[in-house]
C-alpha cells in the first residue's frame, strides 16, 4: 500500500501497552477502486443468480413425491429437502396446482353436453311435480292440526 495514504493510530490495548492500528484515509479507498479506464458497468453489475426453473410436469412429480412421503409419516421439512425445494415453494406450487385444476373441473361440471339436456328437462319437471305434491301434503297436515286444536 502507499505510505502517504495510511495513518497510524495508537490505541491502548491493556494496562500500559499500546497497539498500533493502520487506518486508511479516503484517498486510499478511492485508489483501491477500479481504475478509470475500466468500464463502470463491470464494477456495478450484481452477481447473476442462476434460477432453477421447473416445468409443470416436474412440479407435479415433486408435489406427488412429497405428498407420498407425508402420507408415509415423514415430516414436511424432510420431504421437501429430499426433493430439493423449500417448504414455501411446495405450498406455492400446491396452491397454483389446485387453482389451475378448479376451473377445469367447474368447466366440465357446468357445461352439460347436448345429450344430457332432455334428461335435465325431465328431472326439472319431476322436481316441480314433487315440490307441488309436498306443498299440498303439508297444507293438508296443517289444516288437520288446526282442526284438531280447534283453531279453525
Amino acid at each position: 500500500m502507499d505510505e502517504e495514504n495510511q495513518n497510524t493510530v495508537a490505541v491502548p490495548a491493556e494496562a500500559g501497552s499500546e497497539v498500533s492500528v493502520v487506518k486508511k484515509s479516503r484517498s486510499a479507498a478511492k485508489a483501491n477502486k477500479a481504475s478509470p479506464r475500466a468500464p463502470k458497468t463491470a464494477a456495478r453489475e450484481p452477481a447473476i443468480r442462476k434460477l432453477r426453473r421447473y416445468n409443470a410436469d416436474e412440479k407435479a412429480t415433486m408435489i406427488l413425491a412429497i405428498d407420498a412421503d407425508l402420507r408415509d409419516g415423514a415430516m414436511l421439512k424432510d420431504a421437501v429437502a429430499k426433493v430439493g425445494i423449500s417448504d414455501q415453494t411446495y405450498y406455492q406450487w400446491k396452491k397454483a396446482a389446485k387453482a389451475s385444476a378448479e376451473p377445469e373441473a367447474q368447466q366440465v361440471n357446468n357445461s352439460p353436453a347436448l345429450e344430457d339436456l332432455p334428461e335435465l328437462a325431465e328431472l326439472e319437471a319431476e322436481n316441480v311435480r314433487l315440490r307441488t305434491l309436498l306443498a299440498q301434503k303439508l297444507k293438508d297436515e296443517n289444516a288437520e292440526l288446526r282442526r284438531r286444536l280447534g283453531l279453525k
